[in-house]
């Protein structure tokens, strides 16, 4: 799954890994499906993880999620 292609993108560094928020501002619930760009080009969704993590529990850990994203 791809972030949208005309939705604004901001730049920023988290440790080593360069990466930008892709949103969809015109969307109502825009926020939730807020997409990160890693520089390879893949696409992730941590608003999304944070909500999985809030359903289903400790099985589905943010900082694990966030480990392997930035690794």
């Amino acid at each position: 799954m791809r972030a949208p292609s005309g939705s604004p993108r901001r730049s920023r560094r988290l440790g080593t890994a360069d990466f930008e928020w892709s949103t969809d501002d015109d969307a109502p619930d825009g926020e939730i499906h807020a997409a990160v760009v890693l520089a390879d080009g893949t696409s992730v969704w941590p608003m999304r993880r944070v909500m999985q993590r809030y359903s289903n529990g400790p099985e589905d850990g943010i900082y694990e999620y966030g480990l392997v994203v930035t690794q």
